[in-house]
């Protein structure tokens, strides 16, 4: 029983990344129809700053996070208003999948000019010694983990449900042109949508950096565990990516831990190609 908790605890964790990652690329789809593949990128550039921030740099924890985040959104607002969003009015949407699987590749690229190939560890943020919750230890970066996530759940929830720009933004999806009718600047909110998810991303990365190994080609892991999370969850539904990312996490660690971690990815995979072919609006 210790065992099980242990590993559902870990699966939790992981699967809280994966819905950060899941939530990004839902909030671009519900806004533009677009699968937004460049979302893991976001997520290894966040970590790669904060790393830069405060070990090459010196700067305290607090403010490395901050400009990591600042960076990467800046980043990403460039990137949406050079390529993805003046591509919206001319590509279809298959073409528009395949620029934002280009955009991740640069990403790749633009990581490993600037990081190199080898890899970084950044320290945790509240130190490496676990906590102890009701006999379960639980790393301290987890609670972080959690925190954030939830932090993200919560203004995402905020932002669409109770706000003027959240209604807005439903309104691009439901209808472009019907917003663009009534006043609402669709161009503009596609870019704050694109940039959003980048902040989202950063954050998420920033968050989990001390837990993994920071590689020029992590955003590729990124983006396909969020990719998968969403096609369980529901394209469209920002709980659904939540419950996605939950239930893509706990599955493989229990996976990891009761058959072999080499099984892991092949059932995350084998999770995808069952739910496309028997339930392609998703699980939830």
């Amino acid at each position: 029983m210790d065992q099980f908790a242990q590993i559902l605890v870990g699966g939790i964790l992981q699967g809280g990344v994966f819905a950060i990652v899941a939530l990004g690329i839902t909030l671009v789809y519900r806004v533009t129809g677009i699968i937004n593949l460049v979302q893991g990128g976001f997520c290894i550039i966040g970590a790669l700053c904060l790393y830069s921030f405060e070990n090459s740099f010196g700067w305290p924890l607090p403010l490395a996070f901050v400009a990591a985040i600042a960076v990467t959104t800046l980043f990403g607002l460039a990137m949406g208003a050079a390529t993805f969003v003046p591509s919206l009015a001319r590509l279809p949407n298959s073409s528009m999948l395949m620029l934002t699987a280009g955009l991740l590749t640069f990403v790749n690229g633009l990581a490993l000019v600037v990081w190199g190939s080898q890899p970084y560890a950044v320290p945790a943020f509240t130190g490496e010694q676990p906590v102890e919750i009701f006999g379960i230890l639980v790393p301290s970066q987890g609670l972080w983990i959690c925190a954030i996530a939830l932090a993200i759940i919560f203004c995402i929830w905020y932002l669409m449900a109770r706000t003027g720009l959240g209604k807005a933004l439903v309104a691009c999806a439901e209808n472009p042109t019907a917003a663009r009718f009534v006043g609402v600047d669709v161009t503009r909110l596609t870019l704050f949508s694109f940039g959003l998810a980048a902040l989202i991303g950063a954050v998420g990365g920033a968050a989990v950096a001390p837990i993994m190994s920071l590689q020029f080609d992590g955003g590729s892991f990124f983006t396909n565990a969020g990719f998968i999370a969403v096609a369980l969850g529901g394209m469209s539904s920002l709980p659904g990516a939540i419950a996605g990312g939950l239930f893509l996490g706990i599955t493989e660690q229990l996976a990891a831990g009761y058959v072999s971690s080499l099984f892991a990815d092949g059932l995350a995979l084998a999770l995808l190609l069952a739910t496309l072919l028997f339930r392609p609006q998703g699980l939830f």
